[in-house]
């Protein structure tokens, strides 16, 4: 990639750097909703769940159900916070 840059650029250095990533555990689990089955990834953070819904699952509810990606997204994860503990594990 550094020759590419040099060969076909006018820069004269390219700047590095390291990074490191922090990833919390996650868990993607499959629930029944009001508006079909969606699948929605969950993350531990200290001693609360997190859940966001996966973008597939929000593509398809939005489109089954004639509501646009953000606000099924925003139910989704709604329904998926306060329905967690009692919600059906299908997988």
């Amino acid at each position: 990639m550094e020759t590419i840059l040099f060969q076909n650029t006018t820069t004269i250095g390219i700047r590095r750097q390291s990074m490191q990533r922090t990833k919390l555990s996650r868990r993607i689990i499959t629930i029944e909703t009001d508006w079909g089955i969606a699948d929605v990834k969950c993350c531990d953070y200290g001693h609360s769940i997190r859940c966001f819904p996966e973008n597939d699952s929000v593509s398809r509810l939005a489109l089954e159900n004639g509501i646009g990606f953000p606000d099924m997204y925003q139910l989704l994860q709604q329904f998926a916070q306060k329905h967690l503990a009692a919600a059906t594990v299908l997988s």
